[in-house]
């Protein structure tokens, strides 16, 4: 998904975000096609240059006439276009991979969880 604006000053901005499901690594002169799921997330300000893929939601002030909620890199982001970016971002992912992604993230947590409070109750029976 990719949104674009233009900044008061005329310069063209366009955030992409985008569901990265095959890489390909190198070993060692061998090129291999892997799968994988990575959210990749970019602000690319014309004739700057990137701005990253780090949103800082603390950072609150004001540019000239320019109110602003967030900032990424050197660009101030405000209240609208901060919420078109969530909205991509949140369209992005309701992608399955994403999705089946996030549950497996969920069930190892709490597979380990169970594990800790087993690991914790032995422990606790061996004196140590």
């Amino acid at each position: 998904m990719k949104t674009t604006w233009t900044t008061d000053s005329g310069k063209k901005v366009t955030a992409v975000c985008e569901i990265i499901t095959e890489q390909i690594i190198n070993a060692d002169g061998d090129n291999f096609k892997v799968e994988c799921c990575e959210k990749s997330f970019n602000i690319n300000v014309e004739g700057v240059g990137d701005q990253g893929g780090y949103i800082n939601r603390n950072r609150k002030g004001s540019v000239g006439n320019l109110n602003y909620v967030a900032i990424c890199g050197r660009l101030p982001l405000t209240a609208e276009r901060l919420a078109s970016i969530d909205a991509m971002i949140t369209e992005v992912e309701k992608h399955p991979a994403w999705i089946a992604k996030q549950s497996k993230i969920k069930r190892n947590i709490e597979g380990r969880k169970e594990y800790d409070e087993h690991y914790a109750k032995v422990m606790k029976a061996m004196g140590e």
